[in-house]
């Protein structure tokens, strides 16, 4: 099932609002209560999902600040990797181009240098695109890097796609506005928060392979937090998976995560940010299910758009 269908049935089972048949039969012997009925379809709809057999059958949890275990999980492979300072600039900025190319992007600092040159080696990677204040890399004539000078222009010339550009103003909106990323729609998040994007000396536009997704529509449930980190949600989303920003970690107090989880306790479902450990988000997931009466859900909100 593509994103875009999900997101379809998802949206229909959080704007449903199905009566319950209660009472007694004809016999006058009491019917056994029902399940929610908008609890049931949300289940059914995240089961339905045909998930590739290289992901566990079970919750995964990824706190990933800086991208490298998303990268790891997502890529087996890629000829490309998109890096990025700790700015907010350059991380949109980089998210934007990793969605539109299809390949992984990791928050660059020197401290994990020698980390990166190792992510670079197990995916063999060709061409880096460095975003911001990027010391690297040219260890080996193999490598070619590429210095971004900034500007609608150069994501233009690196890819030889048509970009927009669209304001981000706040940090509070900016898992949601990467996780809106459309690959077919090339979208320059410029964040007008935090110091403006670093330009390295020499900087100049270059050529970025522009490979296909990799998901075969064979992705995972993806959710995350408004406080995940911008290269996870970058990755999962360059890789072909839908990821769902929701309000709350706990599907016991969010109604919103409770839906995008049901059914996944021991199913295929990566959760990207602080989720506590997947053996308590599974546990919390059952318990969350097991606590809705019905009717509790009749009044759920719709949630954010996903990307086709």
């Amino acid at each position: 099932m593509t994103g875009a269908a999900q997101f379809k049935q998802l949206t229909a089972v959080l704007a449903s609002a199905a009566l319950l048949l209660t009472g007694c039969t004809g016999e006058g012997v009491e019917e056994k209560p029902q399940e929610d009925p908008v609890l049931q379809e949300a289940r059914t709809v995240n089961q339905s999902r045909h998930v590739s057999d290289r992901f566990e059958e079970q919750p995964v949890v990824i706190d990933d600040p800086d991208g490298f275990a998303t990268s790891k999980l997502f890529f087996p492979a890629s000829e490309v990797l998109i890096l990025a300072d700790d700015t907010p600039a350059s991380q949109l900025r980089a998210a934007s181009l990793a969605v539109v190319v299809h390949a992984p992007m990791i928050i660059y600092h020197s401290a994990q240098h020698a980390e990166v040159i190792r992510e670079i080696e197990r995916m063999s990677t060709h061409t880096v695109f460095a975003v911001g204040d990027v010391p690297v890399l040219g260890y080996t004539e193999q490598l070619r890097v590429i210095k971004d000078p900034g500007g609608l222009e150069a994501l233009e010339k690196a890819t030889a796609l048509r970009f927009q550009e669209r304001e981000v103003s706040r940090p509070a909106d900016a898992a949601a506005a990467v996780a809106d990323l459309k690959e077919m729609e090339p979208t320059w998040l410029n964040a007008t928060y935090g110091p403006p994007q670093h330009v390295s000396a020499g900087a100049e536009s270059g050529v970025v392979p522009v490979r296909s997704r990799q998901d075969a529509e064979m992705a995972p449930q993806v959710i995350a937090l408004p406080s995940t980190s911008i290269a996870s949600i970058a990755t999962a989303r360059a890789f072909g998976a839908s990821v769902f920003v929701t309000d709350q970690p706990d599907p016991r107090v969010s109604e919103r995560t409770l839906v995008l989880t049901a059914g996944l306790s021991e199913k295929p479902l990566v959760a990207l940010g602080r989720f506590g450990t997947a053996e308590k988000l599974a546990e919390r997931i059952r318990e969350a299910e097991a606590a809705v009466a019905p009717g509790d859900l009749d009044n759920i909100s719709s949630l954010p758009q996903m990307p086709d």
